[in-house]
């Protein structure tokens, strides 16, 4: 007869495998859960971002973006100088420097600035005569192709005019003004860019890209999309145009107009 004590222990191992291979099933599916989390919180940071828009708190603390608090009250800053602004524009308005701008919307601000129309070569030699401005004078054709299908010009015998000059830019020196909605987010992005110069310009020791975005954050005269990542592309742009620098390996940046 087999001894009662000996008959407990198969059974006891039997218990224990079954015990740990119910826990990896389950902390398989942990993970599994936690990987599928990783992945749409990544995907939700890239829509706010593509969409332009600030990362809410809770997402920026995920990826530990988040600027400690700051001690003391915030700096003192004082608007930009407003170049000078078109009799229509009202305060919700905003001015895009015209090196900034897109062909199209340089197009239709030439055509809403003249009603009689203009013909494509007459937008050609304007287009020339804009400081900072490049375009390739292949696309402007193009451009009127597509305004034309679109309904947003009319052609008749190669004269262009706008059908709605209030959906066109104002071209006044050298910025386009208009509301907001009428320009796109890589118009929108040199205004950022003036605001960013203009903060880094106001701390000439240089500024750290979470300072500049907290300095930005609600003021009413900056009213580009804002976030940490725009804030970082601008100004590679910046320095790549030679109007900001970073300082030495400290995270901060600078203006180079304050040298």
């Amino acid at each position: 007869m087999i001894p009662h004590w000996r008959l407990g222990r198969p059974r006891d191992t039997f218990h224990s495998f079954s015990m740990a291979a119910a826990r990896f099933t389950l902390e398989n599916k942990a993970y599994e859960l936690f990987a599928k989390v990783m992945s749409d919180t990544a995907a939700c940071r890239e829509a706010f971002v593509r969409a332009g828009l600030s990362l809410p708190p809770p997402l920026l603390r995920f990826f530990d973006e988040a600027e400690p608090e700051q001690s003391g009250p915030r700096m003192s800053l004082s608007p930009p100088a407003i170049p000078e602004r078109p009799a229509e524009a009202t305060g919700d308005w905003v001015w895009i420097p015209l090196r900034d701008m897109l062909p199209t919307g340089l197009v239709l601000g030439l055509l809403r600035s003249d009603p009689a129309g203009l013909t494509q070569k007459d937008i050609l030699a304007r287009l020339a005569q804009m400081p900072g401005v490049n375009v390739n004078p292949g696309s402007i054709a193009n451009i009127g192709t597509r305004l034309a299908n679109e309904g947003v010009i009319t052609r008749e015998r190669g004269v262009w005019e706008i059908v709605d000059p209030d959906r066109a830019p104002i071209i006044l020196g050298e910025n386009a003004w208009a509301p907001k909605d009428l320009f796109e987010q890589q118009e929108l992005a040199g205004h950022r860019r003036n605001c960013i110069i203009h903060v880094l310009q106001a701390q000439p020791d240089g500024l750290q890209i979470m300072q500049i975005v907290k300095l930005l954050e609600g003021r009413d005269w900056q009213r580009a999309p804002l976030s940490k990542d725009l804030v970082k592309t601008d100004l590679r742009q910046l320095d790549k145009e030679g109007r900001a620098k970073r300082v030495g390996n400290s995270g901060k940046w600078r203006s180079t107009q304050n040298d």
